[in-house]
C-alpha cells in the first residue's frame, strides 16, 4: 500500500491508519517505512501523523484500560519525533485524542468508534486547521 500510496500525485499527506493495523508489532514494523517510503516520493509535501481516536480516550476520559491504544499513541509519536531529529521540517502530529474534545464529545460518534456528522466535523476542524498553516509554508 505504501508503495502505491507514494506513487499518487498529493499536495498533502494525512497519515493514519492507527485502526487499521491488527497489532502493535505491525504498527512498528509499518509505520516508519511507510512514512519513508511517502517521504522519498515527495521530499517537500507535509506529512500528518495522526494517532488512532476513541470516545473512550477523550481528554475527558483516562486511558485507563486501554493501555494498548496507548502504546500505539506513543509509537506514531516516537515515529514523528524521529522524523523531526532526523531534519524533516515538513511533519506535524495530530493526537487522535483531541480530535472530538469539548462540548458533546460524546456525542461524536454512531457507536463509541466510528464518527458521525458532527465527529467528522470535528475531525476536519483539527486536521483543516493543522493543514492551512502546513500548506502555508
Amino acid at each position: 500500500m505504501a508503495e502505491h500510496i507514494a506513487t499518487l500525485d498529493m499536495t498533502a499527506f494525512v497519515f493514519d491508519y492507527d485502526h487499521n493495523t491488527p497489532s502493535e508489532q505491525n504498527l512498528i514494523d509499518t509505520h516508519w517505512p511507510f512514512y519513508k517510503k511517502v517521504r522519498e516520493a515527495h521530499p517537500d509535501i507535509p506529512i500528518i501523523f495522526m494517532t488512532g481516536s476513541n470516545v473512550g480516550l477523550l481528554g475527558n476520559v483516562n486511558y485507563a484500560g486501554r493501555g494498548f491504544l496507548y502504546t500505539r499513541r506513543e509509537i506514531i509519536r516516537d515515529n514523528y519525533k524521529r522524523a523531526v531529529a532526523e531534519g524533516d521540517q515538513n511533519v506535524y502530529f495530530v493526537d487522535g485524542e483531541t480530535l472530538f474534545a469539548g462540548e458533546m464529545w460524546d456525542t461524536c460518534t454512531v457507536d463509541g468508534a466510528h464518527p458521525n456528522d458532527l465527529g467528522f466535523f470535528r475531525i476536519a476542524q483539527v486536521i483543516g486547521k493543522v493543514l492551512k498553516d502546513a500548506l502555508k509554508k
